[in-house]
């Protein structure tokens, strides 16, 4: 695929359901030109199955990735879909659109927490996530192509505005 065209979907070992494929499925008919995505799917293997099997008629454009390190795909990623744990806290740390799914109770405060402090998008239902990364799909008209996720200017205090706003927000959960 092309550079920074992905769009990241992974729920981690909280999706033993699956709810990432049913994300996939979903987002799949709305990709735009040159885009794809990348599946970290954490089902076992009758979960990974269905998810190679349910990607069939966009498999030149959809990659599923039994539980891979996310490391070596982050970067070629535009947006990202995740539940609230551990990897929301590393994608916003990197810079990333993220959307955040709180698929477990123990992740609703940090993900509100990032999302009032403007680190990501925080979604309780699958129908309102899908409609948010749809509308982060579609490019910005007269923009050149630019997606309303990479408006927001890149300086070089991003990293540091990112630990602090950690910090805070570590504090904060610790203190509730």
């Amino acid at each position: 695929g092309g550079s920074h065209k992905g769009i990241l979907i992974t729920l981690g070992g909280a999706d033993m359901d699956n709810q990432g494929l049913e994300i996939v499925m979903k987002l799949a008919p709305h990709l735009q030109a040159n885009e794809e995505i990348i599946y970290a799917c954490t089902a076992d293997k009758v979960g990974l199955e269905q998810a190679i099997n349910g990607i069939a008629p966009w498999k030149d454009r959809i990659t599923v990735l039994h539980r891979p390190s996310l490391s070596d795909y982050v970067q070629n990623c535009r947006l990202a879909v995740c539940a609230g744990g551990v990897t929301s806290l590393e994608l916003v740390a990197l810079g990333m659109p993220v959307n955040v799914l709180v698929v477990a109770d123990n992740q609703r405060q940090g993900a509100l927490a990032l999302a009032r402090s403007g680190w990501c998008h925080v979604h309780e239902d699958l129908n309102s996530l899908i409609y948010a990364v749809r509308m982060q799909l579609m490019p910005v008209p007269g923009a050149g192509g630019a997606y309303p996720s990479g408006k927001n200017p890149i300086d070089l205090q991003g990293p540091e505005r990112v630990v602090h706003a950690m910090i805070s927000l570590s504090r904060e959960w610790f203190q509730q």
